[in-house]
């Protein structure tokens, strides 16, 4: 795989389509070239998947427990010409054999941060790349992530405390995951 630090920015030609929510999301700034199946789990799993499409990822799972964010995703992905699988259900501890598992503002809950970390640790020992994209949450670890990149993403001010995020995107490093979570 050909990880790059200039990924595509945001919007990056994506057209968010009818059922649009939220803002863009944090991870959208995937990577330029792979060739691998890639799972996207976060608040905002439908775009970061369209991302990872357009990035040329050969198959994409969309993972939200949200029902709504599969009539969301599906809209989504037909505005864009792209096809993703969707999961409704909660992956975490699960293995679907994904090469890239990227993660967009997970780290907004310590309960959800303490269960994200251990599953995402054994990803990365079995090979997976793990990628994070975060704006700062509390409960992001402070340490074992590599930061890719560093972005001002627009946000709604309704939902957020500024109209603009500074977000970066990081790499689960290998030392992180073979130490901190067995």
């Amino acid at each position: 795989m050909n990880w790059s630090r200039s990924a595509c920015r945001h919007p990056s030609g994506l057209s968010p389509g009818p059922a649009a929510r939220a803002s863009p999301a944090t991870s959208s700034t995937i990577l330029t070239q792979c060739e691998a199946s890639a799972c996207s789990t976060s608040p905002r799993a439908g775009l970061v998947a369209i991302a990872a499409a357009r990035a040329g990822a050969a198959e994409i799972t969309a993972a939200d427990i949200d029902p709504f964010c599969a009539t969301a995703i599906r809209l989504n992905s037909d505005a864009n010409g792209v096809v993703n699988k969707f999961l409704g259900t909660d992956c975490i501890g699960t293995d679907a054999d994904w090469d890239v598992i990227l993660a967009g503002d997970v780290f907004y809950d310590k309960p959800f941060a303490d269960r994200l970390m251990p599953w995402f640790s054994a990803l990365k020992r079995r090979g997976a790349e793990v990628l994070v994209g975060d704006p700062g949450r509390s409960y992001l670890p402070r340490s074992g992530l590599e930061p890719l990149g560093v972005y001002q993403v627009p946000v709604t001010r309704a939902l957020e405390d500024a109209e603009v995020k500074r977000t970066t995107v990081w790499r689960l490093l290998d030392a992180i995951a073979e130490q901190a979570f067995p």
